[in-house]
């Protein structure tokens, strides 16, 4: 890919947090609760690999699946895994989506010239904003499961900046197969972006009876929530599961 001067500037900037630096702190305590040694997650929207790389760190014999369809952010999170030598995570240069396709990716351009990798998305763009466009491949969760033999999904994280709803979607078999857990960030003006909305994705998962919980750091405790949080990341739980997870 052909990017701009500023841009090739700013990788390695964001390489090196991508290397050095850890995020999503507040996610510790309740991964440890969700997860075990032994979990297969998948990472959609792995970006620059801070999630997968607190995955490792947290649960070194799980094995990931960290989907990446942009280049700009697939090297960064190449090289990562590279000098990290993950040994359990596989990377796919691929959406996920609803249905197997090309699509044009749109990537913001900052003022300074430097990409806003982490919201790139598909859909409406912007009229005032400036993008860098790429086409990306798509395929669903279900044929990726089947083509690689997975025999169980038991957590699957996704932050596609609004995209969310589409990939479950294309996830009907894996989620009514092996239930796993789920971390979605709801974001409803990215979601009316890709054509959904906040209702639909609740809809959609509540139809499948799934839990939506907040995790309370004051006392380590899943709650539940309503359809009035807006925004935010939601842990959504198989209710067959929910018991487990409150005791």
């Amino acid at each position: 890919m052909t990017i701009r001067p500023m841009a090739s500037l700013t990788f390695f900037a964001h390489l090196y947090k991508a290397i050095f630096r850890n995020y999503h702190h507040e996610m510790v305590a309740p991964l440890r609760m969700l997860l075990t040694q032994n979990s297969v997650i998948f990472d959609v929207g792995a970006h620059a690999g801070q999630y997968s790389k607190m995955f490792v760190r947290l649960f070194p014999k799980s094995h990931i699946y960290a989907f990446e369809p942009a280049s700009y952010t697939y090297i960064i999170l190449a090289i990562v895994h590279l000098l990290r030598g993950w040994k359990n995570v596989m990377l796919v240069k691929k959406g996920l989506g609803h249905r197997e396709a090309i699509l044009t990716l749109s990537i913001p351009i900052k003022k300074s010239g430097s990409f806003g990798f982490g919201l790139s998305h598909l859909g409406h763009r912007e009229a005032h904003k400036t993008y860098f466009s790429e086409d990306i491949s798509i395929t669903t969760c279900d044929a990726f499961v089947a083509e690689q033999n997975v025999k169980a999904v038991d957590f699957i994280k996704i932050d596609i900046e609004g995209s969310e709803t589409d990939m479950l979607k294309g996830a009907e078999h894996t989620l009514s197969t092996y239930r796993p857990m789920l971390l979605i960030e709801m974001n409803d003006i990215a979601l009316q972006r890709c054509g959904s909305s906040y209702v639909e994705l609740w809809e959609f998962l509540a139809v499948r009876q799934y839990t939506p919980l907040l995790f309370n750091e004051s006392n380590h405790a899943f709650e539940q929530t309503s359809t009035g949080v807006d925004s935010i990341d939601i842990f959504w739980i198989p209710a067959e599961k929910i018991d487990a997870i409150r005791h």
